[in-house]
């Protein structure tokens, strides 16, 4: 049963604190279940003590449960336990559930106020129709049908979003239209370098190699334009034995920005290269939390706008129906 983020964030922030006392991993997940969290919970943590005590590793039990864990989580758990770094591990994925489970509650909270004034657009003109036409169950229907309509069109567009968004961590093509769309696009990028930097960092703490390192943090970052940029030039350069912070510097900011670019390549030359996508990583999940400021602002707008398109088109409705057409037969009886 996949778990919610805000699940995710409380298992990992309680495995962290637990890991970082000294405990196992199954002493943890034994210790985490003893507080009775809710099913969904006790069971991901039920089938990760199992994976774990039949021999499998920490990532290994982790991507056998239920719970269909991202490419995120799977890199940062095996880079943490590879480079004995667990509880650390932990505290990443934690913080980065965090942050995504504030970034959801602040769009329903931007979006619920436009949503209860485009049912009341809906729903209020058709309440004069109904007394004055006496036709409460025809108006009812065309409420129902308006709604029904719109509520049709948002799920298609939900779901061709789902869609584009998982092509997209592998295509480049795709990535790219995403990121042109409006506040979609922004959004997506930070959460996308966020995801790249939590990796990375998470590799180079465990002591992986920058082929090892850049290449997981390349297919966690679900950008396809970033898994692109890593493959086609980053990764070749530095298999070749030449830095990585050159081959990001002439990128151009096409996929990094220039400034990450630039801190990239002098923290390798100074021996800081951890301590500086550690900040860059703190960085981008600032900038996709005002990303999605400006998108609970900016959507709200967006639906006003619809609203209000939607109570012109019934005002003229409502006019044509009392006014203009009694004129009309009128005039047709003359």
């Amino acid at each position: 049963m996949p778990l919610k983020d805000c699940h995710k964030a409380m298992l990992y922030h309680e495995l962290s604190k637990l890991s970082k006392a000294g405990f196992t991993i199954t002493a943890a997940t034994a210790a985490a279940r003893d507080s009775k969290p809710p099913a969904s919970q006790r069971r991901f943590l039920e089938e990760l003590q199992d994976g774990v005590e039949a021999g499998k590793t920490l990532s290994e039990a982790a991507d056998a449960t239920s719970a269909n864990l991202t490419p995120l989580e799977i890199s940062v758990l095996k880079a943490a336990e590879e480079g004995g770094k667990i509880a650390e591990g932990f505290a990443h994925l934690a913080r980065y559930y965090e942050m995504r489970e504030k970034a959801a509650r602040q769009i329903r909270a931007g979006l619920l106020y436009p949503a209860l004034l485009l049912h009341l657009a809906v729903i209020l003109p058709a309440l004069p129709k109904a007394v004055l036409s006496r036709d409460f169950q025809g108006q009812a229907i065309c409420v129902a049908a308006i709604l029904a309509g719109i509520y049709l069109l948002l799920g298609i567009g939900y779901i061709m979003i789902r869609a584009l968004s998982k092509k997209a961590a592998r295509l480049a093509v795709i990535d790219g239209i995403l990121r042109a769309t409006p506040f979609v696009g922004r959004v997506r990028h930070a959460f996308a370098l966020t995801r790249f930097c939590e990796v990375l960092h998470m590799h180079l703490l465990s002591g992986s190699g920058p082929v090892k390192a850049i290449g997981s943090a390349a297919q966690a970052s679900a950008s396809g334009r970033i898994l692109a940029s890593c493959q086609q030039h980053v990764l070749p350069a530095v298999k070749t034995g030449n830095p990585a912070g050159p081959v990001l510097v002439a990128n151009g900011g096409r996929d990094f920005p220039p400034a990450f670019a630039r801190g990239y390549s002098t923290g390798e030359e100074s021996g800081g290269l951890d301590e500086e996508i550690q900040r860059w990583s703190i960085t981008f999940a600032d900038q996709a939390e005002r990303a999605i400021q400006r998108m609970s602002a900016g959507l709200p707008r967006l639906i006003y706008l619809l609203v209000l398109i939607l109570v012109i088109w019934q005002i003229f409705n409502m006019a044509n129906m009392f006014y203009f057409e009694p004129i009309q037969n009128l005039i047709d009886k003359l």
